[in-house]
């Protein structure tokens, strides 16, 4: 992989790392607060929370490699698409309950994990 474009990759894993890790501490630790303010189960929360921050140290892992292992990066490629799909599918079941804020964290999740997935993966094809 040329310099440039490793440096990219870098960046975009550490992207994925500060926002799946950040989501996932915040989640785990806030989980009784977050519920009413997302109009969602602390249950739902914590599962998804345990998610983020997994696929969040998988990105900083890939991040830390000299050069990120290609098998692990398409199993975050494939991993991020899985829960996008999940996201969309978890967007429809709790819609009707959750606040405004779940709502909007939901399609969020939808539209950032997706991103991700669509970024890491043209790395994957190269």
């Amino acid at each position: 992989m040329i310099r440039s474009e490793l440096s990219r990759l870098k960046g975009i894993l550490r992207a994925d790392y500060l926002l799946g890790c950040g989501t996932g501490i915040i989640g785990l630790c806030l989980s009784g607060v977050l519920t009413g303010f997302l109009g969602l189960p602390v249950s739902f929360i914590l599962i998804v929370s345990a998610v983020t921050l997994l696929y969040g140290l998988v990105a900083l892992f890939l991040a830390l490699q000299q050069e990120p292992y290609p098998w692990l990066l398409n199993v975050l490629v494939i991993a991020n698409w899985i829960w996008t799909l999940i996201s969309v599918v978890l967007l429809i079941l709790y819609f009707r309950e959750a606040t405004v804020f779940g709502k909007v964290f939901l399609v969020l999740q939808i539209i950032v994990v997706g991103m991700l997935a669509w970024l890491e993966g043209k790395f994957v094809r190269k």
